[in-house]
């Protein structure tokens, strides 16, 4: 499955007016835009790992382009060759960056025995020097039935 999620332009206009004006506001407010697209991001995988397992299928995490192992000038164009997100008004820079800038994309693997391990921290770049990565639920390998039951 693979996916592009975004909160659109506004938040960048708004931004940009606000850092102009007042920047520890527009700082907030940027912060603000990330932390939206971020659970959109995260709504939709959880959607759709909600609906493989109702076909008994599992799902890996969501994966996006930057990740380790996945460059983003390798990972965008296979992304966007596989959805549309012009229909969302997301378009991709000559340097595989997305506009709006407060947009995601990933991909999740779903099969009958994909193995669910670890976290998105765990792909991260950052992962050694990141201070945010303890606030984000620890993943383990979780068997079909549990999965259910956190479902419900």
């Amino acid at each position: 499955m693979a996916a592009v999620c975004t909160i659109g332009e506004w938040i960048d206009e708004a931004v940009a007016t606000a850092i102009a004006d007042d920047p520890v506001f527009g700082l907030a407010l940027d912060g603000l835009g990330s932390a939206a697209v971020e659970a959109l991001a995260s709504a939709a995988a959880n959607r759709f790992e909600a609906e493989a397992a109702a076909e008994g299928l599992e799902a890996t995490i969501p994966l996006s382009p930057g990740m380790v192992g996945w460059t983003v000038d390798e990972g965008q164009p296979q992304i966007f060759a596989l959805v549309d997100p012009a229909q969302a008004g997301v378009r991709l820079t000559s340097a595989w960056m997305m506009t709006p800038r407060k947009s995601v994309s990933f991909v999740l693997g779903i099969g009958p025995h994909v193995r669910t391990i670890g976290r998105t921290c765990d792909y991260c770049s950052l992962k050694e020097t990141c201070r945010y990565q303890d606030h984000y639920e620890k993943q383990s390998p979780r068997e079909p039935e549990a999965r259910r039951e956190l479902q419900e």
